[in-house]
């Protein structure tokens, strides 16, 4: 149980991925803040394929 909650709140908690992605949105708008986490969910995919694969 106890791992679980830390693993939910560790998700929960927003990082620098969301960070770079409101940034980018304020400074260049909603077309740019979308392509960020765009880059950023790919980023993140490409790095759980590699440790699985």
């Amino acid at each position: 149980m106890g791992f679980t909650l830390f693993a939910l709140v560790m998700t929960m908690t927003p990082g620098p991925d969301t960070l770079l992605v409101l940034r980018n949105c304020v400074r260049g708008g909603r077309r740019t803040g979308a392509a960020t986490a765009v880059g950023a969910a790919l980023g993140v995919g490409t790095a759980a394929e590699t440790a699985v694969g």
